[in-house]
């Protein structure tokens, strides 16, 4: 399985793979997840699985002081956000195969890192400005492309400090 997250601003992105869905290790991968993004999470808005919803992971919102929030319930796949990056990130990446033995979690691991250094650094992002319906038709809007490290650049979020760290990689 894939532990996928995503920030809805800018657009970064981070996968961890894990065997499984038990509660303490979607923890550990958010853990992990958490320390390779370039600035503190403030929310986290899960799918509703259980491995998502659960006593473990409200905790760990709880001891960070974040927002929890949740979609639908009893909606499944339902946070677009994330559903989306599954799509583009990970299954269109390494399939929908079961990967069941160690050697195949490692290579996991070692291809989301090269993968979010893709993504977050290279690939750029068309933003959705306005959507308008006219008449049967939805007209679409969209903004400059930009990578979500562009996007990072550009944020008053992140600090100088951080920025520059980015920019030295």
């Amino acid at each position: 399985n894939t532990v996928s997250t995503t920030d809805i601003g800018s657009g970064w992105w981070e996968g961890r793979a894990i065997f499984g869905k038990a509660a303490k290790d979607v923890h550990q991968a958010l853990y992990q997840l958490e320390k390779k993004y370039p600035f503190p999470w403030r929310e986290i808005h899960p799918d509703n699985g259980t491995e998502f919803i659960n006593e473990t992971i409200y905790r760990f919102t709880t001891e960070r002081h974040m927002g929890f929030s949740r979609s639908r319930p009893y909606g499944k796949n339902d946070n677009c956000f994330v559903e989306q990056k599954n799509s583009t990130h990970v299954r269109k990446m390494v399939g929908h195969q079961r990967y069941d033995t160690k050697k195949e979690l490692d290579t996991l691991t070692e291809l989301y890192e090269i993968l979010s250094l893709y993504k977050n650094f290279f690939q750029p992002i068309i933003p959705l400005k306005t959507k308008e319906r006219i008449g049967g038709h939805v007209k679409r809007t969209y903004g400059q492309p930009q990578t979500p490290y562009q996007n990072v650049l550009v944020s008053t979020q992140v600090s100088k400090w951080k920025k520059q760290q980015l920019s030295n990689m």
